[in-house]
């Protein structure tokens, strides 16, 4: 592959949930159900893969559950009929697992997967130790580089690297991945090797051939020469001019409404999802609109929580769009005689922020999760990284500890406590959380009862028991983390438009915790009083004001919750 230096590392998910050989087969389907994973490596104490457990591995305990001892002893592989009986990841992984190097080519990982047809593989390093997993759909994600991108790339690989003389004559447009080569070269031999190389650039869909050898001149005085394609010589540069801006070409209503969708997938106050868009298209602008009904007026008066979910949509926008490969301009709340408008972001051209692009692989794997983590501290660096992602976006990401991080717990206990007698705030609680089955109730809102998560029945962890006074049936109870580490986002003002930014920074760090394998849950209960937020804040400095609470962690993550389609949320407008 020439030019493009993609690898198997550049393209996996490296949080990866993996299971010692020990682990149980009831934990291992919950993990695969929790997970909405096919697969999972089983690991050596030094991490070294040694097996693989999938669904079809487990499958054969039902497979098999019907026959006897006799049936088993008699049809079938004596493998699949031991894994029928197994009980521990050692009995039921295929061993030895089919790995696929970190510093492996796209092609090549994709030759293995398509060769012994599996979806997904471990990656791993040269000592065989685990560095992350690569699906079927990574190596696909490679067709989304912007076409800028692929451009740039085979002008600076292809065609200069190979024509320097004829580089200034050639031009190179690329439209969805189709790239148009056009111009004149010197030497028409070379032709069809820079066409072979450009297709061998990653992310190139086709290539359409326009390159032509040198002019002649003709007995007449004028140039006359045949172009590849055998077309006019004057044509195929009009054509070429017109690609050269094919990408600034606007967005076509199937991407808007893509983009539209990864924005939406951010986390709101009980799920409320109070936001609404509008893309105006001859000036290439998305409109960010708050939905003020879908306010929650006695637990958020003011509609701090719904400026900071409407804040958290605005950066999974702003994300796609880099991922995309687009520059955008953003301006908070520009319009005062426009109250429900938050925010303008308009697409100024191509090239977009790669610091925001390589998050974009989170808005959708991330997902709150109300389940107990590990009592594993997060790393110093870790924790610095967060806190730079927070600032980026204009606030400030602080871990409360000692005797601090005991009073921001004693203030959430507070506030649960009187939630208890409050049946304002508990009306309201009912009226965004769902008990009933997900088959019963077709809600694209609010909490399902699946994600409340168990009962808290031990441990220090803030969480807010989302049944309230109702009984859910089936709900567990378990222990939750003695020592909860705990992160406190605020801003250095209290106006809607530091809302906006707190919401961004709220999200900025969550896909970025996504990114780096913890998961989060979000503590909003003292937050809704003012006189319980008050006391949020940095004891240092005695500044600033909080404007969420999470709690971090190595863990089990959160399952999907429901989404209004972006049909509902979405207006396209001339």
């Amino acid at each position: 592959m020439y030019g493009s230096d993609y690898t198997v590392s550049d393209v996996m998910t490296r949080s990866v949930v993996a299971l010692t050989a020990g682990a149980l087969f009831k934990d291992i389907v919950r993990t695969v159900r929790t997970r909405r994973i096919s697969a999972l490596p089983v690991v050596d104490v030094g991490n070294r893969v040694v097996g693989v457990v999938s669904e079809a591995d487990l499958l054969r305990k039902e497979e098999f559950r019907d026959s006897d001892q006799q049936v088993w002893r008699g049809t079938g592989s004596a493998s699949a009929h031991d894994k029928a009986r197994g009980v521990t990841a050692a009995d039921l992984m295929t061993s030895p697992a089919i790995t696929v190097h970190a510093d492996e080519t796209l092609a090549g990982a994709a030759r293995v997967m398509a060769r012994r047809g599996i979806k997904r593989m471990p990656v791993v390093d040269a000592d065989g130790v685990l560095r992350g997993i690569v699906s079927r759909g990574d190596l696909l994600r490679v067709f989304l580089r912007p076409d800028q991108e692929i451009a740039e790339e085979v002008l600076r690989e292809v065609t200069r690297g190979r024509l320097p003389d004829s580089a200034g004559a050639l031009r190179v447009g690329v439209h969805d991945g189709v790239v148009t080569l056009a111009g004149e070269v010197g030497d028409p031999a070379v032709v069809p090797l820079v066409e072979g190389l450009t297709r061998s650039v990653e992310g190139v869909v086709d290539v359409r051939c326009e390159l032509s050898g040198p002019r002649h001149q003709s007995a007449g005085g004028k140039a006359s020469g045949t172009d590849s394609a055998g077309g006019d010589k004057e044509a195929a540069h009009r054509r070429a001019d017109e690609e050269t801006t094919v990408n600034d070409r606007a967005p076509s209503d199937e991407q808007v409404i893509g983009l539209v969708g990864d924005a939406v997938a951010a986390p709101s106050m009980h799920n409320a999802q109070p936001w609404r868009f509008r893309y105006v298209r001859h000036t290439r602008t998305f409109e960010l609109h708050a939905d003020y009904d879908r306010a929650m007026p006695y637990s958020d008066p003011r509609t701090r929580g719904l400026h900071i979910g409407c804040g958290a949509a605005l950066l999974n926008l702003r994300v796609a769009l880099a991922d995309e490969g687009w520059q955008a301009e953003t301006r908070l709340l520009p319009h005062p005689e426009q109250p429900t408008l938050v925010a303008t972001v308009r697409l100024s051209g191509r090239g977009g922020d790669r610091d925001l692009a390589a998050l974009h692989g989170a808005v959708t794997e991330r997902h709150s999760s109300r389940f107990p983590f590990e009592e594993r501290r997060i790393p110093d660096s870790l924790r610095g990284a967060l806190a730079e992602a927070a600032r980026r976006e204009g606030a400030t990401l602080v871990y409360p500890a000692s005797w601090h991080l005991q009073q921001v717990l004693d203030l959430v206990r507070e506030a649960e406590a009187r939630g208890l007698t409050d049946s304002e705030s508990d009306r309201e609680l009912a009226e965004w959380t769902r008990t009933d089955a997900p088959s019963v109730n077709g809600a694209a809102d609010g909490v399902p009862a699946y994600a409340f998560g168990p009962v808290r029945s031990g441990g220090k962890a803030p969480m807010r028991d989302f049944a309230g006074p109702r009984r859910v049936s089936g709900r567990n109870s378990a222990v939750f983390e003695a020592a909860p580490q705990i992160a406190c986002v605020s801003t250095t003002h209290d106006r809607p438009e530091d809302w906006v930014k707190a919401g961004q920074a709220l999200e900025r760090v969550l896909l970025l915790a996504t990114t780096e394998g913890l998961v989060c849950s979000l503590a909003t209960q003292p937050l809704e009083r003012p006189d319980l937020r008050w006391l949020l804040r940095d004891p240092k400095t005695g500044a600033g004001h909080p404007q969420m609470l999470l709690r971090l962690g190595y863990g089990p993550v959160g399952p999907r919750t429901p989404r209004r389609p972006v049909a509902d949320v979405l207006e396209l407008q001339r």
